[in-house]
């Protein structure tokens, strides 16, 4: 059951950030499960990560390619995460599937693989339905 108050807040704009939400049917449908990011060209980026050993697939892979990040970057930065499926315990195939979300939004907006950054929560051990 949903708690709080049914009010949709006031949304401010933040200079250089746009955000998109659509159904993509990750778990269910006709919810809003997948969201993307976007972040000016010479955004500042720095991540905070788990420190366990078996971490999800995008973790891993927002890991490298922070690390491999030039920043700031003179593309956009883009951020994609979906609702429902968590691709963690899924093992090469969940590494596979992190990776063509990026492949798949980087070659969309034009930009190198490592300015997209994909992160996942949800039911742990089922593949994505990518």
């Amino acid at each position: 059951m949903a708690v709080g108050s049914n009010e949709w807040p006031i949304m401010h704009p933040v200079e250089g950030v746009r955000l998109a939400a659509v159904s993509a049917q990750v778990k269910y449908q006709n919810r809003l499960d997948l969201v993307v990011m976007e972040f000016a060209p010479g955004s500042t980026l720095a991540g905070t990560f788990t420190q366990n050993a078996f971490c999800a697939a995008p973790v891993k892979r927002c890991r490298q390619h922070l690390a491999s990040q030039v920043q700031p970057s003179d593309k956009p930065v883009y951020f994609v995460t979906n609702t429902g499926n968590a691709n963690a315990g899924t093992g090469p195939q969940g590494d596979q599937d992190a990776l063509t979300v990026c492949q798949q939004l980087a070659g969309q907006a034009e930009v190198p693989l490592e300015n997209v950054f994909p992160f996942s929560t949800g039911v742990i051990g089922e593949p994505l339905p990518v």
